[in-house]
């Protein structure tokens, strides 16, 4: 239960795997659980992240299985025919329900697909791959309007003489406007929830994002005052870390598969690793993507977006919106009617 994007740009040497945060688990006694608490994707090895869908404990068993016997100092090519050997191997149970989307270079990035069912690690080719349950509402979004989508997100860059690494942000822009738009109960019930993000690969490193903002905004009743909301997301040490501004909330969430010390590590050792994480959050800038939203996707006659590496922002800590930038989101509302 998710929705797994991932987006190989060739051209650029480049590819990025997106995720939501929505674990769902089925407890003996027929009952789902679904909370916003997993992070699904990672570095699996140094040139390797991954995305998970379906089964989240048996996922996350084979990972960390693997995970155990890696050799940091060993190429990439050793670890990977190390991976192909360990997916033959009886070192793990097939047939449980998971797929999980790999991003190997090779020397450029490749995707690679393991369906649990088949027990096998496939080639994929495709540019757009996308995994999981919300596949029935989102792949429109983000597979059928590919061309159109892949020439504004390019033309933007361009624009604003953006590198390559800022291309998931528009996506995920998109996809934070349905999963906490008008669409978040319809997609939480198809198991797709919390925020999204991702995680990117060059042909020579595997990064996080940098600091990135997403807005998401509506006109009051009376059409007179703009309410948003504005969510914070990055990444530290193997920790995603999203806020609410306007609420000044924080939640930290990790995976024993991207941070294995945790399983022994003492309560009091935990707590002093969150407060360093929470300082370090503190001092980052604010964002270096800010996204604009609509609530409603379909009153939004375009996408604004703004891209920051000095000291101006146009959103603060506090989600406190520059007086103009607000105007041009009121006046976005009420004149559109794109609906991507």
């Amino acid at each position: 239960m998710t929705y797994i994007v991932g987006i190989n740009k060739k051209d650029h040497k480049f590819s990025a795997i997106i995720s939501d945060i929505m674990l769902s688990i089925d407890y003996p006694n027929g009952i789902q659980m679904r909370a916003n608490t997993g992070l699904k994707t990672g570095l699996l090895f140094k040139g390797c992240i991954y995305g998970i869908s379906g089964d989240w404990e048996a996922s996350k068993k084979f990972l960390l299985g693997f995970k155990k016997s890696v050799n940091k100092d060993n190429s990439i090519s050793d670890n990977f025919k190390e991976f192909n050997k360990y997916i033959e191997s009886n070192a793990w149970e097939k047939g449980k329900g998971f797929k999980i989307l790999f991003s190997v270079r090779n020397p450029n990035p490749e995707f690679y697909i393991l369906d649990s069912k088949i027990g096998k690690l496939e080639l994929c080719k495709d540019s757009i791959v996308t995994l999981g349950s919300g596949k029935e509402i989102l792949d429109k979004l983000v597979t059928e309007s590919k061309v159109y989508l892949n020439k504004y997100i390019m033309r933007k860059l361009e624009e604003h003489k953006a590198p390559i690494v800022y291309y998931p942000c528009f996506l995920c822009l998109w996809l934070m406007e349905r999963i906490l738009g008008i669409e978040s109960k319809y997609l939480a019930q198809k198991g797709v929830g919390g925020v999204f993000h991702f995680s990117y690969q060059t042909d020579t490193k595997e990064c996080p994002p940098t600091p990135l903002v997403y807005v998401i905004s509506r006109l009051s009743a009376a059409r007179d005052k703009l309410e948003s909301k504005a969510y914070r997301t990055l990444f530290v040490c193997g920790f995603l870390i999203y806020e609410v501004l306007q609420e000044k909330k924080m939640y930290i969430i990790t995976s024993e598969v991207e941070r294995r010390d945790l399983i022994g590590m003492s309560d009091e050792d935990k707590k002093r690793l969150i407060a360093e994480i929470k300082d370090y959050v503190d001092k980052q800038p604010i964002y270096y993507f800010c996204g604009f939203g609509m609530h409603d996707h379909k009153n939004r006659g375009y996408y604004a977006a703004h891209f920051s590496c000095n000291e101006k922002k146009v959103i603060d800590k506090d989600g406190n919106i520059q007086e103009d930038f607000e105007k041009n989101i009121i006046r976005n509302i009420k004149e559109g009617k794109l609906g991507i």
